[in-house]
């Protein structure tokens, strides 16, 4: 941030950073236009959130990251600019477009920034179990959850404008919490496979409606919502 300021006479300043709390558990790169996350100081960390204003994340810098069970983060791979590396492995030391590297501690995933899913980004994340993408997330590519088996819950805000045919290609019994009331025009007609659950609108359930339209399989039920009686 600049300051500007008008001076009287002989002055002296001394400059006083602070470093934020959220940024304290990471070290890092700054400068005016970009903050680079190099590595983390608890390896043992169960629960890493990176902070929104985050500009890029090094390949390698949670590498050894083998008790982590969530992750936060505005971007998937090592920037919000380059979909060439935005897949998850490449912050846990990947050396090419794998996830091989992801720990199989990590279950659940939330994406929060103003990025797109690139092509392939999770693919083969066999143990992530809940993938939550918020508002600020535009687009999810093709095949970009291919093959990944053990994905039980996906939480698409309403916010999510496309979503590419073969979106969720090979995620068995997955159970998608949607936003939006129906399915938006930009979703392809085979954006989720035909052996999952998708929930329609399911933020608007108050005490008052304990109940909500399922889509599955191209079949409508009505379903009840857990902790409504």
């Amino acid at each position: 941030k600049e300051y500007k300021f008008n001076i009287q006479g002989n002055a002296d300043f001394t400059a006083l950073w602070k470093v934020k709390d959220d940024i304290k558990p990471f070290e890092f790169l700054s400068s005016k236009t970009e903050c680079v996350i190099t590595g983390i100081k608890d390896k043992n960390a169960i629960d890493i959130c990176v902070p929104d204003y985050v500009t890029g994340i090094s390949r390698g810098a949670f590498a050894g990251c083998n008790s982590i069970e969530s992750l936060t983060v505005p971007f998937v791979g090592t920037s919000n600019e380059d979909l060439q590396t935005a897949f998850l492995g490449m912050i846990f030391n990947a050396m090419s477009y794998n996830n091989s590297s992801v720990p199989n501690s990590l279950k659940t995933v939330k994406v929060y920034g103003n990025t797109v899913i690139g092509r392939q980004s999770f693919r083969n994340c066999n143990n992530i179990t809940a993938v939550e993408l918020n508002n600020d997330v535009k687009e999810i590519s093709s095949y970009a959850f291919e093959n990944c088996s053990a994905l039980k819950s996906v939480t698409l805000s309403i916010g999510v404008d496309v979503i590419n045919a073969q979106a969720f290609s090979g995620c068995v019994d997955t159970v998608f919490y949607c936003e939006p009331a129906s399915k938006p025009n930009g979703w392809a007609e085979s954006w989720a496979p035909n052996t999952a659950t998708v929930v329609w609108g399911y933020r608007n359930v108050t005490s008052d409606s304990n109940y909500q339209y399922v889509e599955r399989q191209r079949e409508i039920k009505i379903t009840r919502i857990k902790g409504h009686d």
